[in-house]
C-alpha cells in the first residue's frame, strides 16, 4: 500500500522515489518531486550506487479504478485502487492500534478493537 502525499512528511509532491539496498537495507524512500522525468532520473541515478538492488518511482495520484473518486491510498497497479465505496471486500490490517483496510484505507470500524465474545 502506498500513502498519498498528504499523509506523509514531504511538501505533496506527486513522485517518490524508493530504492532496496540504499542507502540502507530494505526499502527506503529517497526523494519527492512533482517532475516524472526528474523522477526516472533520480530513480536512474540512485540505481548506480553499489548497495542498491532496485529502484522505482511511485506515482500518488490515487484515483478509483472502478468510479474515479480521489483516494487514500493507490494499489501498486493504479487500475486495482479502490475507493471505500467499491472496495469489494474490507481486509482490515491493525498497525499499533490504527486499524485500516488494506484495499481501499478505509478505517475500520469502532468495534474492530473489541475482542471477540467466544
Amino acid at each position: 500500500m502506498t500513502f498519498p502525499a498528504n499523509r506523509l512528511g514531504d511538501q505533496g509532491q506527486r513522485y517518490e522515489v524508493r530504492a532496496e539496498g540504499y542507502p540502507e537495507e530494505g526499502v527506503n524512500v529517497i526523494v519527492w518531486t512533482d517532475d516524472r522525468t526528474a523522477a526516472d532520473h533520480m530513480a536512474g541515478d540512485v540505481a548506480q550506487a553499489p548497495s542498491c538492488t532496485q529502484t522505482w518511482v511511485v506515482d500518488r495520484d490515487f484515483t478509483c479504478g472502478e468510479c474515479g473518486a480521489s483516494c487514500d491510498v493507490g494499489a501498486p497497479d493504479r487500475k486495482d485502487t479502490r475507493c471505500p465505496n467499491c472496495c469489494p471486500d474490507h481486509e482490515f490490517e491493525n498497525d499499533d492500534g490504527w486499524a485500516f483496510c488494506v484495499n481501499c484505507g478505509e478505517e475500520a470500524p469502532p468495534d474492530y478493537f473489541e475482542e471477540d465474545p467466544e
